[in-house]
């Protein structure tokens, strides 16, 4: 099984070879218009909720890249030290970045398949399961195995920092 998962990210790391750098594009549209938004609401806001908006953001980031008991605590002990106004303007300043970041992507994705279309580059997604499977046999995985290795897979909900 766990030769299966090696063999499995080789393959997607043999998928994702690619001569055009696409993060570089999406990362800057999503820095243009989150410092676009802040710049407005930082207008609207009193200096003191800005910064607690900026170092919920900063503590965000941190936890992301170092996802630690302790980064977790600093995070959580701003947000549970703040009144229920502040947490509405901070919920809803955070849901507007992320509605902007799903803008960028879906631009993203235009900008990607038209490279595409262009022959600039490959796409880093299938177009459907059973692109992947078949795939996935051609490259000698039974059918019994894909089913046991996805049988014992969970999802579980996550909220992070836009990865963006």
């Amino acid at each position: 099984m766990a030769d299966m998962g090696r063999k499995f990210s080789e393959l997607k790391s043999q998928a994702r070879m690619d001569t055009v750098d696409f993060l570089s594009p999406l990362q800057m549209d999503v820095t243009q218009l989150r410092n676009g938004f802040n710049n407005v609401v930082a207008n609207y806001v009193s200096e003191s909720v800005f910064e607690i908006l900026e170092k919920i953001r900063k503590l965000t980031k941190q936890y992301d890249l170092n996802p630690t008991e302790a980064s977790f605590e600093a995070l959580s002990s701003v947000i549970f030290g703040l009144s229920n106004t502040e947490l509405v303007t901070i919920a809803s300043h955070f849901s507007h970045i992320t509605n902007l970041a799903n803008i960028a992507e879906s631009v993203h994705r235009i900008r990607r398949w038209r490279a595409y279309s262009r022959g600039e580059s490959s796409l880093f997604f299938h177009h459907s399961c059973d692109d992947v499977f078949g795939e996935m046999q051609s490259k000698g995985y039974t059918a019994e195995q894909i089913y046991s290795c996805l049988s014992v897979q969970t999802i579980e909900f996550v909220l992070t920092a836009h990865p963006t």
